[in-house]
This record gives structure tokens, sequence and C-alpha cells, in this order.
């Protein structure tokens, strides 16, 4: 089966925009940048302001989809209605590891899409993981890449110097 359509794409796509965004704010980190935003997140952990930053920039890239039903992020204890004529839920850690940057530890964005099963804003962010389309991540580092798995392969991209993403297999 072969998943990828042109909804899945500007989901993709989406990320990919988001994630130039939160690298472009990774590389030039300030204080006033950094630090607790006085909120927990759904494992009790303390909500950075990056974290915040990356939540808010990946769901704002969502939006302009038009084909996401809704949304389920590590920052928030529920489900984020995006459209209702969407055909895909999204889920995902807007920045994992975020604890580590003060130590220059590297950190990434993981995601994973499904197919809306229902109006249920629950039970579509909470299907099982048998039923994901595509899984993926965004590592930033010296480099930034984006894996993507599905349809039984791994697809690698490459952010250039130019804020481009490049397909390198």
């Amino acid at each position: 089966m072969n998943y990828i359509n042109d909804d899945i794409t500007s989901i993709i796509e989406s990320i990919q925009t988001a994630s130039t965004k939160i690298v472009d704010k990774l590389k030039f980190l300030d204080q006033a940048s950094s630090g607790p935003t006085g909120y927990r997140n759904i494992h009790g952990e303390d909500i950075q302001q990056l974290d915040q930053y990356a939540h808010d920039s990946i769901m704002n890239q969502l939006k302009l989809t038009n084909n996401v039903f809704c949304a389920a992020s590590e920052e928030h204890d529920h489900e984020l209605p995006v459209w209702t004529s969407g055909d895909y839920v999204v889920i995902f850690d807007p920045l994992d590891g975020s604890s580590n940057i003060d130590v220059n530890s590297s950190v990434g964005t993981i995601f994973s899409i499904y197919k809306k099963c229902s109006n249920d804003l629950t039970e579509c962010c909470t299907q099982t993981f048998n039923k994901i389309l595509i899984a993926g991540y965004v590592i930033y580092g010296s480099s930034t890449l984006m894996i993507t798995a599905f349809d039984g392969q791994i697809h690698k991209h490459v952010l250039s110097h130019q804020d481009c993403w490049v397909y390198i297999g």
C-alpha cells in the first residue's frame, strides 16, 4: 500500500516548515527564550519555552493544511481540534529532549500520522500503533534531518543551508 497522497504530502511539508522555524530558534537560542513556562506537560515535566514554541510552530503549520482533523501534543493534556473537515490525525512531541538543551545534546520532533477513524477527538488520538500511516522524526543537530517511515521504507531529507528540504534517500 502506498500511503502518500497530496494531503499527507502537505502534512509532511507543514512539519518540515515548522521544523525549519524550530531549528532557526535553536540556532539563536538566548536566555530570554529558554527556561520553563510555569506549566507542566502530560508527564508532569516542566514545559520549556522552546517546547511551547515548537508546539505552536507545528500547530500553526498544521492549521494551514486544511486536512488535519485533530492533533495531540505531549505539551497538552487534551486533543486539539484543527479542521472538522480534515481526514488525518497528527500525534507529536514537538521537542523531545528539550531538558537536555543546556548540555548541547541533540533534540528532535517526533510525529505520527493516522487516518481519522471517527468524529471523536479522543478516539482518533488514541488509535493503536498498527494504524499509523507514517511515522517520523526530525533531529536538530550539526545537520537537520527528517526521517519518515511508510509503506515499508525509510525516507531521509536533510535541511540545506538555504532552508530547503532535500531528499537524500
